[in-house]
């Protein structure tokens, strides 16, 4: 009797830590939840992944390209921004930028991220890019014609561009990277996404770089 219920004794112990090891809160079990939640961001990556760099046909599964999410406004991304440019600088990796605005708590974020979107469709993306991150005078106003020319938009295409800060194509570009956002529960910024993962933050930055396949 005595050795029956060492047995049972036993097999309750061991029950009883698989189900304390194995429990979501648990050491095994919160390893297997982050692997399982890691596994389906990737996938989720996959799903949109020709869509975030541009090229909806894309299946290139490890290229070297971070996708940022900015808001122009948005202090960690100012932060950043000098790192993110002496790396692509470096050809370190191809930057592709995603705009999210954070209009509840930053007023002018949008009309920024607007000027982007434009200054990409005439070629300057990067000197818009730049400027925006390191200048604050935009903020004082809604120059942008200025602003156009400041980054070297030719005087014939001024008209252009101050009809593109206001068309539907712009407004769907920039509705389009925000939904993109929402898809892989990005809230907050700066944001980096690879093939590999969402990294978050002034830290995701350097994690995201890491992330990346050797060359």
């Amino acid at each position: 009797m005595p050795k029956r219920l060492n047995t049972v004794v036993n097999w309750a112990i061991l029950v009883t830590l698989v189900i304390l090891v194995f429990r979501p809160s648990g050491p095994a079990g919160g390893w297997i939840r982050a692997k399982y939640q890691a596994w389906q961001q990737r996938q989720h990556i996959a799903q949109v992944w020709g869509r975030l760099v541009g090229e909806p046909d894309s299946q290139v599964e490890s290229p070297r390209v971070i996708v940022e999410f900015v808001d122009y406004q948005c202090p960690a991304c100012r932060v950043v921004a000098s790192a993110v440019s002496r790396a692509t600088q470096r050809n370190e990796f191809d930057l592709v930028v995603r705009h999210l605005p954070l209009v509840l708590v930053h007023a002018n974020a949008r009309d920024a991220a607007l000027a982007a979107i434009c200054a990409e469709s005439f070629g300057f993306l990067q000197e818009a890019h730049d400027a925006l991150m390191e200048d604050d005078t935009w903020l004082e106003g809604s120059r942008w014609m200025d602003f156009a020319q400041h980054i070297g938009i030719l005087d014939t295409d001024l008209t252009a561009y101050r009809q593109c800060l206001s068309n539907q194509t712009t407004v769907g570009r920039l509705e389009e990277d925000m939904d993109l956002a929402e898809t892989l529960g990005i809230e907050g910024t700066p944001t980096f996404v690879t093939v590999s993962g969402v990294y978050r933050g002034i830290p995701g930055f350097s994690d995201a770089l890491a992330s990346l396949p050797e060359s």
